[in-house]
C-alpha cells in the first residue's frame, strides 16, 4: 500500500525530508538523529543544521546508547526503501529520530515479557495486562516532564527539516 500511495501523498514535491521518530533507546527525553547507510553522504549537511552531537550513523546509534557494540545493519528499514526504491526521483533525505527512555535492559526486559504475554498467555490475566502496560511504559513514559520534553525537542526538529530542506 505504501509503495502505490507514497508518491500520491508526496504529490509534486521535488524535495523530501522523512523523519521517522522512535522511543526506547537512548538518555532519558534526550535524542539522537540516526542516519542509515544510504543517508550517510548527508551526514555533514544534516549537522550543520541539527548540530554535530545530534546525528550519527544508526550502527553507532544502539552503542552509544548503551547495549555495548553496534547491531547488525538494518534491513527493511523505511528510509532506505523510500531513498532507494519509491522517491528515488526526488531529492529524498531520511533521519530517524531516537527519543531515550529507560534504561537497555528494561526496554528489553519488557519487550521479551510482552511478547511470551503475547504467545503464551491469556489476553486478560492480570499478568499479560501487566506486561502490555509496561511495554507501553518504557516506550511512550506517562511522565509529563518526559512527555513535554519530548514534545519540544520533537517539534524542534521538525522546524530544523524545515529549515534543512529548503537548502536542497
Amino acid at each position: 500500500m505504501l509503495k502505490e500511495q507514497l508518491p500520491r501523498w508526496v504529490g509534486g514535491a521535488e524535495r523530501v525530508m522523512h523523519i521517522d521518530f522512535h522511543t526506547g533507546l537512548g538518555r532519558w527525553a534526550e535524542y539522537k538523529l540516526l542516519l542509515v547507510p544510504a543517508m550517510e553522504d548527508r551526514k555533514a549537511q544534516l549537522a550543520e543544521v541539527f548540530g554535530a552531537d545530534k546525528v550519527e550513523s544508526a550502527s553507532r546509534g544502539a552503542a552509544h546508547a548503551g547495549v555495548g557494540q553496534p547491531p547488525p545493519e538494518a534491513r527493511g528499514d523505511s528510509i532506505t526503501w523510500c531513498c532507494k526504491e519509491v522517491l528515488r526521483d526526488r531529492h529524498y533525505v531520511g533521519i530517524g529520530a531516537e527519543f531515550g527512555t529507560y534504561r537497555v535492559i528494561p526496554v528489553l526486559a519488557a519487550l521479551r515479557a510482552e511478547n511470551q504475554a503475547h504467545h503464551w498467555g491469556e489476553p486478560h490475566c492480570p499478568s499479560s495486562v501487566r506486561a502490555k502496560a509496561r511495554l507501553k511504559e518504557v516506550f511512550v513514559p506517562e511522565d509529563p516532564a518526559w512527555r513535554s520534553a519530548t514534545l519540544a525537542k520533537g517539534v524542534e526538529i521538525v522546524q530544523r527539516a524545515i529549515e534543512f530542506v529548503s537548502k536542497l
